[in-house]
């Protein structure tokens, strides 16, 4: 198995930037729930704003009790629950949200504010028939509002995986604000998905109209410049990137990994290292350098590299896949890679090779039972990669299982005639037949 097999594990290439990417569940933040506006200077408004001050200032448990005093004085006034939720979230317990945020949309249900609030809280919390319905009804209490539309759209695109549906919800949102950026972004993903390359160029050269020093549009516009396969492109986009702001790392890693496609090793490694001057507490980019001293023939530079990564974040899986790859495929040091091999599966038990780098571990240690457990749950996660079934010949041949090892390997080859054990694999079914 090759190196190139080995970065193909994990996918780094997001097409868009993170800054701009749409809300996915990752994290939520209080400031998605909405401003808190000042109430009137009644005894409960004042209680209120209290809180809306202390929450200000960061004082969470001097705003909680304001907001419940503000409720004791008038139950039935729906900001101070909407302040209730952005303190949980603010403490870390998003979920804590859910009860205040109801009841505010509860007893303002005309109020389109909070109803797009509640509403892109359930897409957040994956609710998303409830999350559908609340932002439909936001949209028809107010044709003219745009914060519904928007969030239909991320909820079609994002969560219902409707791009075609989402185009619609932003070109809607768009007819009413023109020059709203993150629509314009968002609008751009959603073509993309769709499988609309040019209007989704077309989009991001128009979000580059708006925000012309933003570098992350410039590195969106390269991620759909790559994803053409114009690698030229891209890098030319990239570029502008660095030129605003020479520090952005996504801009040097994408760099890097174009001069690897191109086989320029040399140019890939500056582009990492000048991404770990910028950001020197990147797993990724040790992840990516690693790779290219493997390339290079350099296994204890590319084993220190992918060490620092897992030091930086232990919970990167490619790291422990590449050094118990690198260790199997060296014969030595056959416990670690075990280790490797597991917690790369441990983290991440659904990617395939993962599981496959797992089973030839096994394999390699004579282990061919568990191999074969290991091989076969790869084998169900990418039937058609020819490596994997490669791997399963190579075990059923060693555990006397002929039948079984020659239909594995015909398949392989099936798949892919230059795969890189493809010699070896005819060199076997060989040696099959000969022996049949």
């Amino acid at each position: 198995m090759t190196w190139i097999r080995s970065l193909r594990r994990s996918s780094f290439n997001i097409w868009m930037t993170a800054s701009l990417l749409l809300v996915s569940g990752v994290m939520l933040h209080s400031d998605e729930i909405g401003s808190l506006k000042l109430g009137p200077p009644t005894p409960a408004g004042l209680e209120y704003n209290k809180g809306v001050g202390a929450i200000t200032a960061g004082n969470l448990a001097e705003a909680e009790s304001h907001f419940k005093k503000s409720l004791q004085l008038e139950p039935k006034n729906p900001q101070p629950y909407v302040g209730l939720a952005k303190i949980a979230i603010d403490k870390g317990d998003p979920k804590g949200a859910m009860v205040p945020l109801r009841k505010a949309a509860s007893l303002a249900p005309d109020d389109v504010s909070i109803q797009s609030t509640w509403g892109h809280y359930l897409f957040w919390q994956q609710h998303y028939a409830e999350s559908k319905a609340v932002l439909e009804k936001a949209i028809k209490l107010d044709p003219q509002a745009v914060r519904p539309r928007v969030e239909l759209g991320d909820l079609y695109l994002v969560g219902l995986h409707q791009p075609n549906t989402a185009i619609e919800s932003y070109r809607a949102a768009l007819k009413l604000q023109p020059n709203d950026l993150r629509v314009v972004v968002s609008l751009a993903k959603a073509l993309g998905e769709n499988g609309q390359l040019d209007q989704a160029e077309g989009e991001l050269q128009q979000a580059i109209l708006l925000d012309p020093k933003e570098p992350a549009l410039f590195q969106s516009l390269g991620d759909l410049r790559l994803r053409r396969h114009d690698l030229d492109g891209a890098l030319e986009s990239y570029a502008a990137a660095l030129k605003i702001q020479s520090g952005f790392v996504p801009a040097h890693i994408s760099r890097g990994d174009i001069f690897l496609v191109k086989g320029n090793l040399d140019k890939a490694m500056n582009e990492y290292a000048a991404a770990s001057k910028a950001d020197p507490k990147s797993a990724l980019v040790y992840i990516k350098m690693g790779g290219v001293y493997e390339r290079e023939h350099k296994p204890q530079e590319a084993q220190q590299a992918y060490k620092t990564a897992i030091a930086l974040d232990s919970k990167q899986a490619v790291p422990y896949n590449n050094l118990a790859w690198m260790a199997c495929r060296e014969d030595a040091n056959l416990d670690g890679a075990l280790a490797w091999a597991k917690k790369a599966v441990e983290l991440a038990p659904k990617v395939a090779t993962f599981q496959d780098t797992l089973g030839w571990v096994y394999q390699t240690r004579g282990q061919y039972d568990l191999a074969t457990v290991a091989l076969k749950k790869a084998l169900r996660l990418a039937p058609n990669d020819p490596e994997i079934l490669y791997h399963l010949g190579v075990v059923y041949s060693k555990t006397k299982q002929p039948a079984a090892a020659r239909e594995a390997l015909e398949k392989a080859l099936a798949q892919k005639k230059d795969f890189p054990e493809a010699g070896d694999a005819r060199s076997r079914l060989q040696e099959l037949s000969a022996t049949r």
